[in-house]
């Protein structure tokens, strides 16, 4: 096998791996959450919670905790949603106990309020959400 051979399999196996890698990070929003670190603060309020499970396969998270939420950028009111999704139905209740009827913490775009970032107590940045 020449060494052209050998670079031209390495680079077929090598950019379906990149793209499987940057579109993991864009699926743990780990851009988003960087991008969204010098947004400004707000303290949000829990609205409403829920729990619910999904069609999917055995080998996906198929159970989603809920969270509505609303938060107050210079005296407007906004709200939002958080979505996260679990194997087992007894962590995303978990989940939703360790965040209702608590004062949470939002990042909000300060060129567009209504898009907002809610900060789990676990993680300090997730979903963007409009």
């Amino acid at each position: 096998m020449t060494n052209t051979t050998q670079e031209a399999i390495i680079l077929a196996v090598s950019i379906p791996i990149l793209i499987l890698c940057v579109v993991g990070l864009f699926k743990t929003n780990f851009l988003r959450k960087l991008h969204t670190r010098s947004w400004p603060p707000a303290n949000g309020v829990v609205i409403s919670t829920n729990v619910r499970r999904l069609a999917g396969k055995l080998y996906e998270p198929n159970v989603v905790s809920e969270i509505a939420y609303s938060y107050q950028v210079d005296g407007q009111y906004y709200s939002g949603y958080y979505r996260h999704r679990f194997y087992k139905e007894r962590n995303a209740l978990a989940f939703i106990d360790r965040e209702k009827n608590q004062t949470v913490l939002i990042k909000y775009k300060a060129s567009d309020p209504e898009v907002s970032v809610f900060c789990t107590r676990s993680t300090k940045l997730t979903d963007i959400t409009a």
